[in-house]
């Protein structure tokens, strides 16, 4: 304590704490040993900060788990069953579906479970299609997308040629559940090449259900949501070893009345909220 002309002043405290360890801009302080603040050198354009042997790093986004995964449509890592003459053919970048006429059964192709990266409890599932024949075939055949565990649980969007209504079947446990066709996109919205399908698992444990329209094979900026799952009515807790999954068939609907064509010109997954 100082006394200058009878006045007391309390000199302030000693500037001899931390040391700033940073020295290029964008850096960041972490805690070191015991806490010692240590400099994290800023990352690269598009990269994310994640953790990396229990301290902050930053690492290329494509390494985190849950980044969005763009499907290269070789079919590299997918599996088809086909009991019927459905067939599902993978070339020219898109995976082609071909149901022919008087068909019953369908064929279907799952991936490997790496799609989901290491958690299954929320993400997207989007894919874009184009109806290349078959647009109004009665009895309807459908093309599916979804998320697929075993035959006793799945979520699955379905397409119907027919009529073009868009519905969700889930099964969990055993317990199969239709929850309905609704809004359905125009014909030349679902033969135009740029129809997308996109199925969530929102991190509050709902599931939804969308059709969107987009450009040059980009996502869609509007979206149009045909199903909403309540938690409650869906407990389906998706594993880790949950497959995408990509099929047409009669769906047990009556032979097929006409050849049908889907093209699957890309498959995305991602965590939930980042489109």
């Amino acid at each position: 304590m100082i006394s200058v002309g009878g006045v007391q002043i309390i000199p302030p405290p000693s500037t001899s704490g931390m040391a700033n360890p940073m020295t290029t801009a964008g850096d960041l302080i972490r805690g070191g040993t015991a806490g010692a603040p240590t400099r994290v050198a800023v990352g690269s354009t598009g990269q994310v900060l994640t953790v990396a042997a229990g301290v902050p790093a930053w690492a290329d986004a494509g390494g985190v788990s849950g980044a969005t995964t763009a499907e290269d449509m070789t079919g590299t890592g997918w599996t088809t069953t086909q009991p019927g003459t459905v067939t599902a053919t993978w070339g020219s970048g898109k995976l082609v579906l071909n149901a022919p006429t008087g068909e019953t059964t369908v064929t279907f192709v799952t991936s490997n479970a790496t799609r989901l990266g290491a958690s299954a409890s929320q993400w997207d599932l989007c894919a874009r299609v184009d109806i290349v024949a078959g647009d109004g075939v009665a009895p309807a055949g459908l093309t599916m997308i979804g998320f697929y565990v075993d035959d006793n649980n799945f979520i699955l969007l379905a397409y119907k040629m027919d009529d073009r209504y868009v519905g969700l079947f889930t099964k969990v446990a055993g317990a199969f559940t239709d929850h309905g066709f609704v809004a359905p996109p125009s014909s030349g919205q679902a033969t135009g090449g740029e129809m997308w399908f996109r199925v969530s698992r929102l991190i509050s444990g709902e599931v939804a259900a969308w059709w969107g329209v987009g450009t040059a094979g980009a996502l869609p900026t509007a979206w149009t949501r045909t199903h909403l799952i309540d938690r409650a009515a869906l407990t389906l807790a998706v594993p880790t070893t949950c497959s995408v999954y990509a099929g047409m068939g009669s769906f047990g609907l009556g032979p097929l009345s006409a050849t049908t064509t889907v093209d699957v010109l890309a498959i995305r997954t991602t965590w939930q909220g980042s489109l």
